[in-house]
């Protein structure tokens, strides 16, 4: 979570064609000047708030759909930018761009990589993520089921793709099969993102996990930097999830700061489960940690009196209708907070569950309680707390910790057309304070990522 300063400039990725499940507008990548003190966006340059190194402008980009910054050793700032192609002969791609911190200018930086060797394994690239040390670079492809590795040059500047893992492997028969039991949606595997754990291990690599939607599986993979030619390998057998989360598609993982536990948030049947962590391997063990899989909306056996969590505000009118429990939310995003706050935040993507009606918008941020040992309170029993984003599909969102210690979320509401495309949360502090609504000129915003602090 970055500490926010006086300036904060955020980077917002978008679609820019109509696609089943989005009519995307935007033009490229998008920089913001976020300031704290009036809690707006601010445009000291004309690259504030302007569309960059999209197609329309001559660059390489049409659905810039992920991306991350990383400072490198001598304090420049790089934008890792993956395109979402999901169809036509052209799969998805990698890029570097250069940051100019004064201005907000992005400047392609060396070539782009695609994301497979062929372009069905690269459609819809969906994340990428810069490893530990800075040496390579992750990317996952959505509708290709796959993940990459790519070398990162010491200039910020990308080369080779040197891992390149289909997904699922050749396996025993029964362990991996297709359609799975969501056969609209799990009809092959579905890679969303490349998460590297902190901690290296006894040997000096990491393991990285790689929730899998279609499969129904977060699979373990080991990466070590000084393997030139494939750093990222597949640790085998397949690390499957509970049957009792069978179906639920796994999009979005976050770790506990210092505890061996990972929360896994489940898209196709809304659900939010802990496991532990093999301290040794890296790999995820087991069962899910009690209570098991916990729905954060599904308030139908809450009192009215029941307290939210001080990170959100009530905005969730909590009467009952149990006839109307067809539609579901869908977590798009999943944060950990930290240690001291105890709390891990999801995004909800669509108006209800169940008995819960989101107050102003469909869109909402939910609090999670976790206990002591970092296992979730069951909503029952556990404050939870519930946060209307005031817009439409919360894709994405970031955490920003103000000089006062309080929690500011800055969140993308991908399908909001009018207002309330992008808002600021308050979370925490002055109950009666609301979503803002920053006025912000990117449409269709996808995607969120916040420049690192210099050391």
């Amino acid at each position: 979570m970055a500490m926010m300063q006086k300036r904060t400039l955020l980077f917002v990725g978008t679609y820019g064609e109509k696609l089943g499940h989005v009519d995307g507008k935007g033009e490229g990548v998008y920089v913001l000047s976020y300031e704290e003190s009036s809690r707006r966006l601010v445009y000291e340059s004309p690259f504030f708030g302007r569309s960059q190194l999209g197609v329309k402008d001559g660059g390489p980009l049409l659905n810039p759909t992920y991306l991350c910054s990383y400072r490198g050793d001598d304090g420049d700032l790089f934008l890792y930018i993956v395109d979402e192609r999901c169809h036509g002969d052209v799969g998805g791609f990698v890029m570097s761009a250069r940051v100019n911190e004064e201005t907000g200018e992005l400047t392609q930086h060396g070539n782009i990589v695609l994301a497979s060797p062929d372009p069905a394994g690269g459609m819809g690239t969906c994340h990428v993520s810069v490893a530990p040390g800075g040496r390579h670079v992750f990317i996952a492809n959505y509708g290709g089921g796959s993940v990459a590795a790519v070398e990162r040059h010491i200039d910020g500047t990308l080369g080779a793709r040197t891992s390149y893992i289909r997904l699922p492997p050749p396996s025993p028969a029964g362990i991996i099969s297709f359609p799975g039991p969501n056969p609209a949606r799990q009809e092959a595997s579905h890679a969303h993102m490349v998460h590297v754990l902190p901690k290296a291990k006894e040997d000096g690599s990491f393991t990285a996990l790689v929730p899998d939607l279609g499969s129904d599986t977060v699979w373990s993979m080991n990466y070590n930097a000084t393997i030139v030619d494939d750093p990222l390998r597949l640790t085998m057998p397949p690390l499957q999830t509970h049957p009792i989360l069978s179906g639920g598609g796994p999009r979005h993982l976050a770790l506990h700061p210092s505890k061996p536990i990972v929360y896994v948030a489940f898209e196709l049947t809304s659900q939010i489960a802990a496991f532990s962590i093999n301290p040794s391997t890296g790999s995820i063990t087991g069962p899910p940690l009690p209570p098991g899989p916990v729905n954060s909306l599904d308030v139908r056996n809450l009192p009215s009196n029941t307290s939210r969590s001080q990170l959100a505000h009530p905005f969730c009118d909590m009467s009952t209708d149990d006839d109307d429990d067809s539609v579901l939310n869908r977590y798009a995003k999943l944060l950990m907070v930290d240690e001291s706050t105890g709390a891990c935040i999801c995004s909800d993507e669509h108006t209800s569950l169940a008995a819960c009606r989101i107050v102003d918008g469909p869109g909402a941020l939910t609090a999670l309680k976790l206990q002591t040992d970092g296992t979730l309170s069951v909503p029952a029993k556990g404050t939870i707390g519930i946060t209307s984003t005031l817009g439409v599909a919360p894709r994405d969102f970031i955490l920003l910790r103000t000089a006062s210690g309080s929690l500011v979320a800055i969140v993308a509401n991908q399908d909001s057309t009018g207002p309330y495309k992008m808002v600021d949360i308050s979370c925490g502090g002055d109950n009666n304070d609301i979503p803002i609504d920053l006025d912000t000129p990117v449409p269709t915003p996808v995607c969120i990522c916040v420049v690192p602090e210099k050391t």
